[in-house]
């Protein structure tokens, strides 16, 4: 997939996102978010995806694109909730956090129970956009439901005002269920939370998945 750059941004844009934004992309797959980020709007990327397959496209991606001209694409090839406890072992600050998995991202928000900040920033919280999808019978049973999920994932309570917390249709998947979108920031609570076992929880995802990530299916590239 190459990203067409021509009159897609402006330096006032280019200047604002190489000085202040950083994202970890968790789920990345072949880069539908990471690349463009990279590419088109200067921002300091962290992509990473576990299924080998999307990886090989990322990078070929990443070469089409020419997304590390100034260093702005790092990526990765782990589990999810390893490379989040690998930036912060690393004491990476990130600003954004994309979790595209819309199946089983949301199960994944429990690594930031016991999230330490960067030492540099000992304040931040960062904001999380994750994807799911959700059944519902009206408008606010969905919007509800989704909530309650994160919350229970993440082993606390979001607050719509504190937390910023912002729901967005991405698309309709059927009748009464829609692919959504959930952004917040991350509660401060988390911090004070039991830190999950990340053996036990990639015992647990495999079995309850079914995949064998040794033959992924080849991803679409349209």
């Amino acid at each position: 997939v190459r990203i067409n750059k021509k009159n897609q941004v402006t330096q006032k844009r280019k200047n604002l996102s190489k000085s202040s934004i950083i994202v970890a992309d968790i789920m990345c797959g072949v880069g539908p978010f990471a690349i463009p980020l990279a590419s088109l709007h200067g921002v300091q990327v962290h992509a990473n995806d576990l299924n080998p397959e999307s990886f090989k496209y990322l990078l070929i991606n990443e070469k089409l694109n020419k997304c590390n001209a100034e260093g702005l694409l790092k990526t990765y090839n782990m589990d999810g909730r390893d490379f989040i406890r690998l930036l912060e072992k690393d004491n990476m600050m990130y600003h954004h956090a994309i979790m595209n998995l819309p199946a089983i991202a949301i199960e994944f928000l429990d690594v930031f129970r016991g999230w330490k900040p960067p030492s540099t920033d000992p304040t931040h919280m960062p904001t999380i956009h994750v994807h799911c999808f959700v059944k519902y019978v009206t408008l606010e049973d969905m919007e509800e439901t989704a909530l309650k999920r994160c919350e229970k994932a993440l082993g606390c309570s979001l607050n719509r005002v504190r937390d910023n917390v912002e729901i967005h249709v991405v698309r309709d998947v059927s009748p009464k269920k829609n692919m959504l979108c959930i952004s917040f920031r991350l509660p401060e609570e988390v911090k004070d939370l039991a830190r999950i076992s990340l053996s036990r929880m990639q015992e647990k995802d495999t079995n309850d998945s079914g995949c064998n990530v040794q033959n992924p299916k080849k991803p679409r590239l349209d």
